[in-house]
């Protein structure tokens, strides 16, 4: 009796799932996209020289693996000129233990769940695992009315 329950629970939790995310599809606030229009004319005035930034963003990369913060077993000597040359970031929080939403976080500076990525995304383009086999997980992108650094 409780495995009935229990899949009678799955069947109506993907069946909302499909209803309330898949069918709606990504939702666009269009107070906030005008907002941005507005800030983002605002700053034009404001430009000045161009300069470069090189930010390297990793996935599953602890404190210690590289050989310029001590790492004595693997040499990436690339990485090491960079982190000589310039500057060290040693005091960054990851809004998220997963990539999505560590790096939507990154790109716009506000949490995950404002932005509507805190969890793992898959694009609207990028269900298929195999015949007729789906992914699990949202299927929802970044919001278009939100200001990035890119």
């Amino acid at each position: 009796m409780p495995l009935v329950v229990l899949t009678c629970f799955a069947v109506l939790l993907f069946i909302l799932r499909v209803i309330f995310i898949e069918i709606r599809g990504p939702s666009v606030d269009k107070p906030h996209l005008a907002n941005k229009k507005t800030y983002l004319e605002q700053l034009q005035p404001l430009r000045g020289e161009p300069f470069n930034i090189v930010l390297v963003f990793f996935d599953d990369l602890g404190w210690g693996d590289l050989s310029s913060y001590g790492n004595a077993y693997i040499e990436t000597p690339n990485i090491d000129r960079l982190a000589a040359e310039g500057l060290r970031m040693t005091d960054f929080y990851s809004a998220s233990p997963v990539c999505t939403p560590s790096r939507a976080a990154l790109m716009t500076g506000r949490f995950p769940p404002r932005t509507k990525t805190d969890q793992h995304v898959f694009f609207n383009d990028y269900h298929l695992i195999g015949f007729g086999r789906r992914m699990l997980g949202l299927a929802n992108e970044l919001p278009k009315e939100e200001i990035t650094l890119a």
